[in-house]
């Protein structure tokens, strides 16, 4: 005899495949919103006055550099354009662009292999970090956690193409290669809430911030020092659907 029941079983809806990391916070994409400066090495003058030479180096100008910049330069490093409205995200260690709803993944760069070279990462990690929070599971597997989660975040941005694309405009500076890494402290909100009503979909947040973000690298054949902060968010609607048990 067979008999229909509502039974959680819980699915994600949308490109992702959503599930729990290691530390119980299950891993959606974060939209990442850079605020950075990048501080270029000035050049050298050389004065001579009555015997006397001076050396002054000086100061090179600071561009601000956004998720906008960040996604130039990716582009620049595949030879591609990304749709109007296109988002930098962090999903599962990697760095990704995403679409302007944010709901689709519509470029893995670590999954792509870039024109002419293969010297090429766009990733993230975090330590171990400390947490502290609050996980509660009913009779029927709903679910309520939230979460803080506090530790080091450590970014790499590299490519070497080979390539000279004109991009990059905020930054006014080549663009045929780029070495940055940064890190900093990232203090992350994660919540999942199913419990309030077992019919009604599940809704998984999260929300960052990285403080006290510093790094260094070079974009085309200029160096510079990184500094400045950034903040994401993700958002995930799961489906619950109804299931027949024998």
């Amino acid at each position: 005899m067979k008999k229909l029941i509502t039974v959680a079983v819980v699915t994600v809806v949308g490109f992702f495949a959503g599930h729990a990391s290691a530390d119980g916070i299950m891993q959606i994409p974060e939209i990442i919103n850079f605020n950075l400066i990048y501080q270029t090495q000035g050049s050298n003058t050389v004065t001579t006055t009555s015997g006397t030479t001076t050396v002054k180096t000086l100061k090179g100008k600071a561009f601000r550099v956004t998720s906008k910049d960040i996604i130039k330069l990716i582009g620049a490093a595949f030879e591609t354009n990304f749709p109007s409205g296109s988002q930098l995200a962090f999903y599962e260690g990697e760095t990704v662009i995403m679409d302007s709803t944010g709901a689709n993944v519509i470029f893995y760069p670590n999954e792509t292999t870039p024109p002419n070279s293969s010297d090429w990462s766009f990733y993230y990690d975090t330590s171990e970090g400390i947490e502290w929070g609050t996980s509660i599971a009913n009779s029927v597997f709903r679910g309520k956690d939230n979460y803080t989660k506090r530790s080091i975040i450590h970014i790499y941005l590299y490519n070497s193409p080979g390539i000279t694309p004109d991009l990059a405009a905020a930054a006014d500076l080549p663009t045929d290669t780029f070495d940055l890494v940064l890190g900093g402290l990232i203090t992350r909100q994660s919540s999942f809430d199913s419990i309030s009503d077992p019919i009604k979909p599940g809704v998984v947040k999260s929300h960052s911030e990285l403080t006290g973000l510093a790094g260094e690298g070079s974009i085309g054949d200029q160096y510079g020092i990184l500094t400045g902060s950034a903040k994401s968010h993700g958002f995930l609607r799961l489906d619950v659907s109804p299931a027949i048990v024998k």
